[in-house]
C-alpha cells in the first residue's frame, strides 16, 4: 500500500484554496521555497515565509499559502493537534 509523503507540495505560482481549521491550531514548516501566507476573514494579512520558517495558524483563522516562485515548487510540512483535522476543516475560496 502506498503512503503519502510527510510533506505537501505547492506547485510554482499556485495558491491553495483558503481554508479554516475549525477545532485546532496548525503549524506549518517551510522545507524549501518561498511562500506568502494570506490570512484573515478577507485574506488581507500576509507574511512571507522561506525555507526554515514556521507559521502558526490559530484555530478558526482563514488562511491560504501561495508559492511565490514561477518555476520551483515549495515543500511544506503541516501539523495539527487533531488527528481528524481534515474532517473539521472548512474549505472556501
Amino acid at each position: 500500500m502506498a503512503t503519502a509523503p510527510p510533506w505537501e507540495t505547492l506547485s510554482s505560482g499556485k495558491r491553495s484554496r483558503s481554508h479554516r481549521p475549525a477545532t485546532t491550531v496548525t503549524a506549518i514548516y517551510v522545507l524549501s521555497g518561498r511562500v506568502e501566507v494570506y490570512s484573515g476573514p478577507d485574506l488581507d494579512d500576509h507574511q512571507v515565509c522561506e525555507a526554515g520558517d514556521f507559521v502558526f495558524t490559530p484555530s478558526g483563522l482563514v488562511h491560504a499559502p501561495r508559492n511565490t516562485s514561477d518555476t520551483e515548487p515549495a515543500y511544506l510540512v503541516a501539523a495539527t493537534g487533531d488527528p481528524g483535522e481534515h474532517e473539521h476543516t472548512v474549505m472556501s475560496g
